[in-house]
């Protein structure tokens, strides 16, 4: 299933991918996949990040966003960052 969908992630770009129907995924380079999944809270846990955590798992993406609607940013791991919703566009350069 992860072969077919890395096809399918590479020639769509920012579209919802079958395998978790929250994660938008953009081709930075031509080679990272990045996966932005978008939540409406103010604060966020581990379970909101978890498909994200499952599509880097199965190399589906290489890195992922949450973007929310708090105020701080952090890394929830080594590859997955937190960023709030007015940030986004100032930071993204720097991933």
């Amino acid at each position: 299933m992860a072969r077919r969908l890395r096809s399918a992630v590479i020639a769509v770009a920012l579209e919802p991918i079958p395998y978790a129907a929250e994660i938008y995924v953009m081709n930075r380079d031509g080679q990272t996949r990045i996966g932005f999944e978008f939540k409406a809270g103010a604060s966020t846990t581990p379970r909101d990040w978890a498909h994200l955590q499952a599509g880097i798992t199965d190399k589906v993406i290489d890195r992922g966003v949450l973007v929310y609607n708090g105020i701080r940013a952090f890394p929830a791991s080594d590859k997955i960052r937190v960023v709030p919703a007015a940030e986004i566009l100032t930071t993204a350069a720097k991933w």
